[in-house]
């Protein structure tokens, strides 16, 4: 079974190594070759054949007499031609490549090349690529000089309109040439960071039917990277069809550079237009997905080199978003500043009232725990310190007691992981959940605060230690039905259900459905599973406990 160059070359793949001739032309052809990939370590060893052999097989490769996987790796040792910069394949002028300068000085400093025949399956491109050989008899994957496309169909080899088989595939979409249903499908790739003579970073994504497509970047969006990886996106829905770019050197894809819409005009020519991606429809998603979303389209605004605020984002075409903050993000564009650490704007005369004032002190209260003229300084928020001092009677004393945050407020020590342990049993029976977006939202960031600088392994050890096996649930899991299968189980075992039986069984998941989910919560779950209630037949009004304290009274009289 022949071996491939798939190990360390994913989508590509060299002919077979069956044995050529060796006989020598300007250098020995060494017996063996080894193939590097100095980024994943790979290796693999091959037997190359020799130029005249193949010339030939290339020959009759262009002729479809054989397949490209019978082209073996071809040790090149003379290259020879007009400039230099030609490698003579055959007679016929069709059978000549043009190779770029750069392939031949490092023919000239290597004294040979090696010329990998390789076909993406899934396209059906075939190609050669050309790589420096060492004195060692090394090559390594990442130093190509040149890519040719061996078109069997022209029986020609074509470097000019050939980008590599991921690029080939998204400009021959793009021309009609490819049909592919969902474009998403289309491979990622990278392409070069090139500038423009307007001196604007931008790259080059191709030549389309005698157009080429080019975009260049906004002059406040500066990369280091010397390349983009560029994906592929669509809306079946809708039928859109765009393009994200991402640094090469952001590995997780985090985010996006620029968002460039494609649009196929009447006349057949494609426009690359600036894009903020399809419009979301923020009501039909969770809060929580909300927020996130949010914070995601916000971070590559941020990330472009735009700067944040209400008239940059509606000059980007965003006024969806604009609008989505305002309804529901806290605190509005105010409190997504703060999140990302900017700067808050002067607010104009009149806006900062005593209502205003607390609104902005409470958010600030849940996101950091505690409100102090220490910690407003700091954390950029000298603005609300000003307006406290100016417009709030009493000032900041007054605020704290008005907003009954003295009462949370801790003496130094007070967070040791048994008190620690004991506030959030009692959080647990009274929400239903322990988890940090829980507490802040509920009022309780001081606890969020104390469970991770003062709780050994932070908030996920303290679940174990309250017997917490909390597993999240894909949206929809809590239905009715399965929210009484699963408490049914629980009184079987136990012969009770109540919210600390729940949490004694790691059963937190189960008691935060029971009350966000099932009508009428606990009590309408024990009514429905036919458990009993306590009746509360014993008990009387006020006005009987009134008549039977005054007959007692006369009594004693």
């Amino acid at each position: 079974m022949k071996e491939t160059v798939r190990d360390i070359r994913n989508q590509q793949e060299v002919g077979g190594l069956a044995p050529g001739s060796n006989t020598t032309q300007n250098v020995d052809i060494p017996s063996l070759i080894k193939l590097i990939d100095n980024k994943t370590n790979a290796e693999l060893v091959v037997k190359p054949i020799d130029q005249k052999t193949g010339r030939e097989k290339l020959a009759k490769l262009l002729k479809s007499e054989i397949t490209i996987e019978e082209i073996d790796p071809i040790f090149l040792a003379s290259i020879k031609g007009e400039g230099k910069t030609r490698l003579r394949l055959h007679d016929h002028n069709s059978a000549t490549i043009n190779l770029k300068p750069e392939a031949y000085k490092a023919y000239e400093k290597y004294g040979a090349l090696l010329a990998l025949a390789q076909k993406d399956k899934r396209f059906g491109y075939q190609w050669l690529d050309f790589y420096p050989v060492e004195q060692d008899g090394t090559v390594d994957l990442n130093k190509k000089l040149d890519s040719v496309r061996v078109n069997t169909d022209t029986g020609k080899f074509e470097n000019r309109g050939w980008y590599g088989p991921e690029q080939q595939a998204f400009l021959d979409y793009l021309s009609g040439s490819l049909s592919i249903e969902n474009p998403s499908n289309l491979p990622t790739f990278t392409t070069k960071i090139i500038r423009f003579k307007n001196n604007r970073q931008g790259i080059y994504l191709g030549r389309v039917k005698g157009q080429n497509l080019a975009l260049d970047f906004r002059r406040s969006l500066q990369v280091d990277s010397s390349e983009i990886i560029i994906m592929s996106k669509y809306d079946p829905q809708r039928k859109y069809f765009w393009i994200e770019g991402y640094d090469v050197d952001d590995p997780e894809n985090s985010h996006a550079l620029f968002v460039k819409k494609i649009i196929l005009d009447d006349s057949g020519r494609i426009k690359i237009a600036n894009w903020n991606g399809p419009r979301i429809e923020w009501a039909a998603v969770t809060p929580e997905e909300r927020i996130t979303l949010i914070e995601k389209r916000i971070t590559e605004f941020i990330a472009q080199g735009n700067v944040l605020n209400q008239i940059t984002l509606k000059k980007s075409g965003m006024g969806d978003l604009v609008s989505a903050i305002n309804k529901y993000y806290p605190n509005g564009l105010t409190g997504l500043k703060m999140r990302f650490g900017l700067e808050i704007d002067r607010h104009s005369k009149g806006y900062w009232t005593p209502e205003q004032i607390e609104k902005e002190a409470i958010y600030f209260y849940r996101n950091e725990g505690t409100l102090t003229q220490q910690l407003l300084a700091k954390k950029g928020r000298r603005d609300l310190l000003s307006a406290i001092y100016k417009f709030y009677p009493g000032g900041i004393v007054q605020l704290k007691v008005n907003l009954e945050l003295e009462l949370a407020e801790r003496p130094k020590g007070y967070w040791n992981p048994e008190k620690i342990e004991e506030e959030a049993r009692g959080f647990l029976e009274q929400e239903g959940g322990l988890t940090q977006r829980l507490l802040v939202s509920r009022g309780r960031p001081e606890l969020k605060s104390a469970i991770s600088r003062n709780y050994p392994g932070g908030i996920y050890a303290l679940e174990q230690k309250l017997g917490l096996a909390i597993k999240q649930q894909l949206p929809g899991y809590w239905t009715p039905e399965q929210i009484e299968k699963e408490a049914k189980e629980v009184f079987e075992e136990e012969g009770a259900l109540t919210q600390k039986v729940l949490y004694r069984k790691g059963k937190a998941g189960l008691a935060g459905a029971i009350k966000r989910h099932y009508p009428g919560g606990l009590t309408g779950l024990k009514e429905k599973l036919g458990i009993s209630i306590p009746n509360n037949e014993d008990t009387i009004s006020p006005e009987e406990a009134n008549e039977r304290l005054m007959k007692l009274l006369e009594a004693k009289d």
